[in-house]
């Protein structure tokens, strides 16, 4: 049996604060093999997982995504981890 992905408490209020400042969002969360959320602003693309709580969100990311996360690193791409609305805007320049 195949469950649906849960939201993180804090995506949505991640979501729509980068949405308020003209970001473009799209939720991936769904997506098997996906992180939560791919974030277009200003020419720039960024690709982020969303965790609920800054001190314990590496030890949340699944061991596929720390996997996805690595794999890219490998090749100089950036993954986020996003906990708040803030750290979001500051990753994309928007704060």
């Amino acid at each position: 049996m195949i469950h649906a992905r849960k939201k993180d408490k804090m995506h949505t209020p991640i979501v729509r604060t980068l949405q308020g400042v003209g970001a473009a969002v799209k939720e991936t969360y769904q997506h098997p093999g996906c992180l939560d959320v791919l974030v277009a602003y200003r020419g720039r693309l960024y690709w982020a997982e969303i965790k609920n709580d800054p001190k314990t969100a590496a030890k949340d990311l699944t061991d596929a995504e720390r996997e996805l996360i690595d794999t890219f690193a490998a090749v100089g791409v950036t993954i986020h981890v996003w906990c708040t609305p803030d750290e979001a805007l500051k990753t994309i320049g928007a704060l």
